[in-house]
């Protein structure tokens, strides 16, 4: 028996096995675009951050963005119609992640979806870029860790600060030791409010509402709970630490390299004459083996004029980012560049040019599913700590906590039928 023939045998029953779990035969048969071929990419979910994608998309070169998809019917026509090529427009994604003609998939949800779409997507044979949080539990998201690696397909987080390139500078400073020793980070961010409520009412005309709750308990329609203040629901999204703690937890834990907590603590401010569920002033403390790490948010700012960021406090000095730039501080701190002997990071064009690229080499990209999964479970854990009100320690091996089942339940979630996956 030759060689080739092994190997062709070996190919072909990769695929058959593939079919048998779940991939359409058509997508499992369609071959990876290459180096030169464009990637035909849907966006689902059209609100700001799904808008954003589809413009950035329909002008790079390496992309082509053949459908998107909405439960707001009128939001949906109006972005198929000032899109280039007129895109396909689905209102229910499963009949979009039925076409073989599609590549990758963007997921721009709110985050109650982010989960139930992605699997489904994985399974039919599509690469992933999700936005941050990666989902809207613990359980979720190594739900979606296995099953791309299952799967074998790319996963991308939406953490854009990682391609910036400054920000690999900082990454490199801290862990080639330009500050000394780093045993502690602080992460803050403003902002997060309240809203009077307003009385519900029926959805307006084009609104799937109960699509759009999907997965999450029915509840009536009201104007505050959908598109824009979803996030401030917990059934939804998880506040302002899902938003944006997430982002700047996630650099932290990219210097310091220990991206696993043993325990946190958590306390909170909440508006009783709110609509909105989740905290205006939250603090959360985190230990990890080798460093402890803060957030805050409406409570601290560790420069004044900068109403977000990290701040790394070293032996030797400190060392302050956000996405507007870095500084060293005292300012007089000479910092040595970068050498052959440091740690080094390779540069990128952007956190979607690089998903893009790796849907065509099949290299794993900077935040993949697994890192996504790392910094979306921190910055769960201090909401767990928040609403359990104790103080927590955390089994990463197991992503259980220790002797607390009350906190275990928070952890993954019951879905409404018939929107279980």
């Amino acid at each position: 028996m030759s060689e080739a023939w092994q190997m062709d045998r070996r190919a072909f029953l990769r695929r058959v096995s593939a079919v048998g779990m779940g991939l359409s035969l058509g997508r499992s048969l369609r071959a990876q675009p290459g180096p030169n071929d464009r990637v035909a990419v849907a966006v689902i979910g059209l609100g700001a951050m799904g808008s954003f994608h589809v413009d950035q998309l329909s002008r790079l070169r390496r992309a082509e963005v053949r459908a998107v998809c909405d439960v707001d019917s009128e939001r949906l026509r109006q972005l198929v119609e000032r899109t280039p090529r007129r895109p396909q427009g689905y209102t229910d994604y499963r009949e979009l992640l039925s076409s073989e003609t599609l590549d990758a998939v963007v997921i721009a949800t709110p985050d109650h979806w982010h989960a139930p779409i992605a699997l489904r997507a994985l399974r039919a044979g599509k690469d992933v870029y999700i936005e941050k949080p990666l989902a809207q539990t613990v359980s979720e998201g190594r739900q979606i860790v296995e099953t791309a690696q299952r799967f074998g397909r790319i996963v991308q987080v939406g953490l854009q600060q990682r391609a910036i390139g400054h920000v690999r500078t900082v990454v490199e400073l801290v862990r080639s030791g330009r500050l000394g020793k780093v045993e502690l980070c602080r992460c803050w961010k403003g902002g997060g409010g309240a809203a009077r409520p307003v009385p519900d009412s029926a959805p307006p005309p084009g609104l799937d509402w109960d699509r759009w709750l999907g997965p999450a308990p029915w509840s009536p329609y009201n104007n505050l709970r959908c598109h824009t203040n979803w996030r401030w629901y917990w059934d939804y999204g998880g506040g302002m630490m899902a938003d944006w703690g997430v982002h700047l937890i996630d650099l932290a834990h990219w210097a310091m390299g220990d991206d696993r907590p043993r325990t946190v603590e958590a306390s909170g401010v909440f508006d009783a004459t709110s609509s909105f569920e989740t905290p205006i002033v939250m603090d959360v403390t985190y230990e990890y083996p080798s460093y402890h790490l803060g957030w805050s948010q409406n409570s601290f700012r560790g420069l004044p004029d900068e109403e977000y960021g990290v701040m790394f406090y070293g032996s030797r000095g400190k060392l302050f980012v956000n996405r507007n730039g870095f500084r060293v501080l005292p300012e007089d701190l000479r910092v040595a560049p970068i050498g052959p002997a440091d740690f080094e990071l390779p540069r990128v064009r952007g956190q979607m040019d690089e998903f893009l690229e790796c849907v065509s080499t099949r290299e794993q990209p900077t935040c993949n599913a697994a890192v996504g999964h790392a910094s979306t479970t921190a910055s769960q854990l201090g909401n767990v700590a928040l609403r359990v009100g104790r103080r927590l320690t955390w089994d990463g091996a197991k992503e259980r906590f220790v002797d607390d089942t009350e906190a275990d339940r928070l952890l993954s979630r019951v879905p409404r039928a018939p929107y279980a996956w």
